[in-house]
C-alpha cells in the first residue's frame, strides 16, 4: 500500500497500454538507528525485502509503499538529506502493512486489521501521539478509497506515529508467526529480481471485486498472468501507472466495456 507524499500527486488516466515492471531490492542503511536496523532484519525474517533511497519509481508520487506481491517495502528519501524522521516513520508505517498482510494470510491483496481494531482505536492512538489522523487520511479519501482501506491506513499511520521501532518489531513478529512467503513466491509472474525501476517503470494497482486492493510492479505479461490465474474472477481491474509520466492504463477482461469511452482524470492533492 502506498503512503502518499504531501506534495502534489498528479494521476492522468489514459486508455493506451503502457509498459509496467519489477524493482531490485536493496537496503541503504546510512542514517538508520539500531532499532530501525533491527526492524529491517525483522522484515527480512518475514520474507520481505527493503529498498531505501530515491531511485524507485514510486518515489515520484509517494513517500513509500509495501508492494505485497513482490514482498518489497520501499522507503523514499530525499536525495540531499537522506534518511530522516519522515523516512523512519514511513519504514514503521510500511512494516505495519506487512503485519496486516501476515494477518490476512499473505494472500493476494489480503490485508487484515489487528483483531478487534476499530477506527476509534486508531484515532485515539493517533491523538495520543499528536498525529492529525484526518489530515493523514485525506489523500485516500480524495482518491475514493473505501472504509476498509481507510481502516488499514489508519492503523498504519497511528501505530507508526505512536510506536518505537522495537514495538513495531514485536507487533510484526506476533502477526507474522504464520506467514507463508513461499505461497507469495508461487504467484504467477512473481520475481523480485527480474528487472529494475529503469527497465520496468510501472506500478500495478490490482482492484478486487471485494473492494480490496494490492500494489506490485510488473509488465504486461504480469497482468496477463494475474488474470489467467484468477479462475474465480476475483480481480475487477488492474490500473498500471507509469512512474515517470504519471500516465495510467486500465486492464480489464475483454467483455468489460466500462472503460469506453476513455476518461481523463487529474487529481490534485496538497498545496
Amino acid at each position: 500500500m502506498l503512503k502518499p507524499a504531501a506534495a502534489a500527486l498528479l494521476l492522468s488516466a489514459l486508455a493506451a497500454t503502457v509498459s509496467p515492471a519489477t524493482a531490485s531490492s536493496a537496503a541503504g542503511t546510512a542514517g538508520l538507528d539500531a532499532g530501525h536496523l533491527q526492524l529491517i532484519d525483522a522484515l527480512h525474517a518475514a520474507g520481505v525485502s527493503v529498498q531505501i533511497g530515491h531511485s524507485h519509481g514510486i518515489c515520484a508520487t509517494a513517500l513509500g509503499a509495501y508492494l505485497s506481491l513482490d514482498r518489497l517495502v520501499v522507503v523514499c528519501t530525499d536525495e540531499a538529506s537522506g534518511v530522516d524522521a519522515e523516512s523512519l516513520d514511513t519504514l514503521r508505517h510500511e512494516a505495519i502493512h506487512v503485519a496486516q498482510d501476515c494477518r490476512g494470510g499473505g494472500g493476494i491483496g489480503d490485508l487484515a486489521l489487528k483483531e478487534g481494531q476499530t477506527m476509534a482505536d486508531s484515532a485515539d492512538l493517533a491523538r495520543r501521539a499528536g498525529l492529525d489522523l484526518d489530515l493523514a487520511l485525506d489523500p485516500y479519501v480524495r482518491y475514493g478509497d473505501g472504509m476498509e482501506v481507510l481502516q488499514l491506513e489508519a492503523e498504519a499511520f497511528s501505530a507508526a506515529a505512536a510506536w518505537s521501532a522495537e514495538q513495531v518489531i514485536d507487533h510484526l513478529n506476533n502477526s507474522c508467526r504464520l506467514a507463508t512467503p513461499d505461497s507469495v513466491a508461487a504467484t504467477p509472474g512473481w520475481n523480485p529480481q527480474a528487472g529494475s525501476a529503469e527497465t520496468m517503470p510501472q506500478i500495478l494497482r490490482i482492484n478486487f471485486k471485494s473492494g480490496r486492493r494490492a500494489e506490485r510492479i510488473g509488465d504486461d505479461e504480469t497482468v496477463v498472468a494475474l488474470f489467467d490465474a484468477d479462475s474465480e474472477e476475483l480481480i475487477d481491474c488492474v490500473m498500471a501507472q507509469d512512474s515517470e509520466t504519471g500516465a495510467c492504463a486500465i486492464f480489464a477482461r475483454e467483455d468489460d466495456d466500462r472503460w469506453e469511452p476513455v476518461e481523463f482524470i487529474t487529481f490534485q492533492f496538497g498545496d
